[in-house]
């Protein structure tokens, strides 16, 4: 019995390893002289995708920042030897090896977008007026991409207990294009605003280089309405953060360094207004795009939690509950207001401003928050 199950396990083990991705080499010519690392994978790629060459058609270009994460595993090798600079010159005859994960085949269910679409997703039935709602979400429209308000309390992908949730709705926002647009990053399910979806892949390619690479300029605002009062008023956070997955969902915890799975977060603040010493209104800029990052940047960063936050905080101190016009269960207060989307192109950025949620326009106008003044912080 053993014979025949190591037998087994010798022919399962050769199985795998003839259908495993097999690393390319690639081979400088004089052209590419001193021609930068990544540049040069990126040519070559695109190149041998245009003339069809078999093994490359249809295949992913991939962007600085996925190609960064490759070389950082060691997967791209110089002359043999791991190269994490993708920055360094290559000389003729150098030989490039890469593996196939670089440009692995794009899908319907994997274009160029962030890794966080669905593969499988569920269309929602929605009845017209439903439509006209999806519909009224949107607040900026261009060939490539459509920026949305998302509601609070709307989940952007579907799960167990989501009866609704964006990735269902997205037939709704085709208007005249033939398929349905693309998620190319999230907002917690109650975090409201400026949520971007790719319609095409050219929208999907730009997206996905914007987020990548920060110094494009692709900057996203937000506003958060959080207990206390911060000290510095106007700083940086910088924290390193590890998602856990728990029995009740994912939860991001605080490390003293990167230890295990942990990320480096970052986040710009500033303080807007206050009302005196137990409640802060802030403006935020994340430079990274951790989970929960700015929720936990406040109640643990700052020590000021955000209101309505129950999974970092306490919610909302019972100092506040008669000042805040609310429910009996407190909403968060943390919004998505602005999106720099830098077409540089065509000479200009474009700012895509989203409403807040009327739940945090209420708890605004009860502290004499002025919207103008927030924006002034942009």
């Amino acid at each position: 019995m053993r014979i025949v199950n190591k037998a087994i396990k010798n022919q399962v083990q050769k199985q795998a390893e003839q259908i495993q991705l097999k690393d390319i080499e690639l081979h400088v010519s004089r052209s590419y002289d001193g021609v930068r690392l990544d540049k040069f994978i990126t040519s070559i790629l695109k190149d041998n995708s245009k003339k069809n060459i078999k093994g490359f058609q249809n295949i992913n270009i991939p962007n600085h920042g996925f190609m960064q994460s490759v070389a950082r595993k060691k997967k791209i090798l110089l002359n043999g030897a791991p190269q994490n600079v993708l920055s360094t010159r290559v000389s003729a005859f150098d030989k490039i090896t890469i593996p196939q994960s670089l440009f692995q085949p794009l899908t319907n269910s994997d274009d160029p977008v962030a890794t966080n679409v669905p593969k499988i997703k569920k269309t929602l039935k929605m009845t017209p007026d439903k439509i006209k709602e999806v519909r009224s979400w949107v607040i900026f429209k261009n060939s490539e991409v459509i920026v949305i308000n998302k509601p609070y309390g709307l989940a952007v992908q579907g799960g167990t207990k989501q009866n609704e949730y964006l990735d269902g709705m997205l037939e709704a926002l085709r208007f005249d294009y033939e398929e349905d647009p693309k998620l190319v990053h999230r907002l917690d399910k109650d975090t409201s605003g400026v949520l971007v979806l790719a319609r095409n892949v050219e929208g999907a390619r730009r997206m996905s280089r914007w987020i990548s690479e920060k110094d494009l300029g692709l900057k996203k605002m937000y506003w958060a309405i959080v207990a206390g009062k911060p000290k510095p008023s106007t700083g940086r956070i910088k924290m390193f953060l590890e998602k856990v997955q728990g029995s009740s969902g994912e939860k991001v915890y605080s490390r003293d360094t990167l230890q295990g799975d942990a990320k480096i977060a970052l986040t710009e603040y500033k303080l807007i207004d206050n009302a005196g010493d137990y409640l802060s209104w802030l403006v935020m800029y994340p430079i990274t795009g951790r989970l929960h990052q700015l929720r936990v940047n406040c109640s643990t960063g700052l020590g000021c939690d955000i209101i309505g936050d129950y999974k970092y905080g306490v919610g909302c101190p019972d100092s506040l509950k008669n000042m805040i016009v609310t429910s009996r269960r407190v909403k968060m207060h943390l919004h998505a207001r602005s999106i720099v989307l830098p077409y540089t192109e065509d000479g200009k950025n474009i700012i895509v401003k989203a409403e807040v949620s009327p739940h945090m326009a209420e708890t605004m106008k009860e502290f004499g928050f002025d919207e103008k003044r927030g924006d002034k912080m942009a």
